[in-house]
């Protein structure tokens, strides 16, 4: 197998995005596979939030400054920082296959044309597609269709991380349906990853919800449930995390519930930090791609309880792994879930056994990382068939 370099490209990348680039950085680390992300902003404070996540995690990556000129995200047409910082690693190891990964896909071919003198293999991902995505914005639509053409002209392969975007990616973009493979994002194991036996009688059962406080991710909704199954058992404690718009009504909610709840703001990677810590996982979000959360929780053995959206029904199995319910659904209807779950050691068990199953066997980082490395070796063997005329 000939020696390669990985790059990520990617423009502000944030929550679920950041987390696959950093999942998958790390384990190229582990396995000896060298590398970097190149990443670009015109937000000074996101800038200093993604340098202090660089260092925590010891990352390989450099952070470029892009001035704000309302379409900011197309400047990248004219900047040659991309192409010099890919010619530098390739000039560092000679003879290495250099593997281009453009994360946020709708984006990506701004980036494009790179230096003549760059070698590369290129894949373009998108990390979920949102059904309204473009509804209703005429120019918006034509500037996302030049932007699918462009794709099609510079990248040698797109990857969707979930199925059920996949449909929607190529109408909204006006792609053809096989031109998108789909590999599922991966996290790396928890040391919380052998299944905790049942908690003796009069412990706490932690449920938590996190992610952006939003109106999207309708974190209120497990909120309202959680506080209600906690009515009918007193053993059940509700944590929050995250940070967005909705932080001041979730600081607000918290001292009103404080018997039982606990916001903790934004914390720091929290598939170490808080998640090992829970019983029960719940997100309730409006749409959805593949939500790395929910993998980080059935890398601890946590069961999940999710809306029925976007890829979350590709990882969740209803009554096996977790539970999955409507976006509409009440609270009422979740509390119920909560304490079938809280109230019968069995079905806990079996559903904590089963979500470190569906992660062992389909959400490993090092089955992800080596599903990109099979693609990318599959499209740099079809451009040398094509060059060498066969």
């Amino acid at each position: 197998m000939n020696p390669r370099v990985m790059i990520h490209v990617a423009w502000e990348p944030r929550t679920g995005v950041w987390s696959v680039i950093k999942n998958l950085l790390r384990w190229q680390k582990s396995v000896g596979i060298p590398g970097e992300g190149v990443f670009f902003s015109s937000d000074h404070g996101y800038i200093s939030w993604l340098q202090e996540e660089i260092h925590w995690n010891k990352l390989d990556a450099v952070v470029f400054y892009q001035k704000d000129y309302g379409l900011s995200r197309l400047v990248e047409l004219f900047d040659g920082r991309l192409s010099a910082e890919v010619g530098q690693l390739q000039s560092k190891y000679p003879g290495n296959s250099v593997y281009l990964l453009f994360h946020d896909a709708h984006f990506s071919s701004v980036f494009f044309p790179l230096n003549k003198k760059i070698e590369a293999t290129t894949i373009a991902i998108f990390h979920g597609c949102p059904n309204g995505l473009l509804l209703h914005h005429p120019v918006k639509q034509r500037l996302h269709h030049w932007l699918g053409r462009r794709l099609v002209r510079y990248i040698d392969g797109m990857v969707s991380v979930d199925g059920f975007s996949v449909p929607v990616i190529t109408e909204k973009l006006h792609l053809a349906p096989d031109s998108i493979e789909t590999i599922c994002n991966g996290v790396p194991a928890s040391a919380a990853s052998v299944i905790k036996e049942e908690p003796a009688e009069n412990t706490t059962f932690n449920i938590g919800f996190i992610g952006a406080l939003d109106t999207r991710k309708q974190w209120h909704l497990a909120a309202e449930a959680a506080r209600i199954a906690w009515k009918t058992n007193r053993s059940i404690r509700f944590l929050l995390a995250g940070d967005g718009p909705e932080r001041e009504k979730a600081e607000q909610w918290e001292a009103s519930n404080a018997d039982f709840a606990t916001y903790k703001g934004e914390v720091k990677s929290a598939s170490e930090t808080v998640i090992p810590g829970l019983d029960l996982l719940i997100l309730t979000s409006k749409n959805e791609g593949m939500p790395m959360v929910i993998l980080e929780a059935f890398a601890c053995g946590i069961p999940v309880i999710a809306s029925r959206v976007g890829g979350i029904p590709e990882i969740i199995t209803d009554g096996r792994n977790g539970f999955l319910v409507e976006t509409s659904t009440e609270p009422e209807s979740i509390a119920k879930m909560i304490l079938a779950i809280v109230n019968s050691p069995a079905l806990n068990s079996q559903l904590k056994k089963h979500a470190l199953e569906t992660y062992q066997n389909r959400f490993s980082i090092e089955f992800c990382g080596e599903a990109y490395l099979k693609l990318f070796r599959k499209l740099e063997s079809k451009k040398h068939n094509k060059g060498a005329g066969l």
